[in-house]
């Protein structure tokens, strides 16, 4: 499913388990933003506990209309993080979609084209673990707005690795 949005082999370049205690207010990721490894990658998001209104699920901006902010604001400038209130008036609720489910639910989301935030502070706390897909050029300038460098799985290339491999342990 990854590589056939992404059209292309996928590099798993980074698992992380994540808890939001979701007690006190906001910074950084709970603001509107997106993610700049590249420019389209798929997160999973494992909820390792329910992920409900009350845990301060995900939200997203369709990529639509997170194409036209972004336009307005400066696609290949940095982003940075974006207000509710500026993104509100340049889009509407139904626009939004939130990210939840029960204990073991996968939801995937474009992080690099939709913007989002993550949990903010609500009455119960959330865990998961997320799974973040690049392309082979995710993390490399120019491709990369970040210009930083990902890690290198050369290391695990063997004699017998076939060209398929060889790709994805770049």
């Amino acid at each position: 499913m990854v590589s056939s949005y992404l059209g292309s082999i996928p590099v798993l370049c980074d698992i992380s388990m994540r808890h939001s205690p979701n007690t006190d207010q906001v910074g950084g990721s709970q603001f509107f933003h997106h993610d700049q490894e590249d420019l389209r990658m798929v997160k999973g998001f494992l909820f390792i506990s329910d992920a409900t209104e009350e845990s301060g699920p995900l939200t997203a901006l369709r990529a639509d209309r997170s194409t036209q902010i972004e336009s307005e604001y400066g696609r290949f400038r940095k982003l940075g993080r974006l207000t509710d209130d500026y993104v509100g008036s340049l889009s509407s609720p139904d626009e939004l979609t939130q990210l939840y489910g029960a204990s073991g639910t996968l939801a995937f989301l474009d992080v690099a084209r939709c913007l989002h935030f993550g949990s903010r502070p609500s009455t119960e706390s959330r865990l998961i673990v997320w799974f973040v897909y690049t392309t082979l050029v995710g993390s490399k300038f120019p491709f990369s707005r970040l210009g930083a460098p990902r890690t290198s799985f050369k290391k695990f290339r063997q004699e017998s690795s076939t060209p398929v491999e060889r790709l994805i342990l770049s």
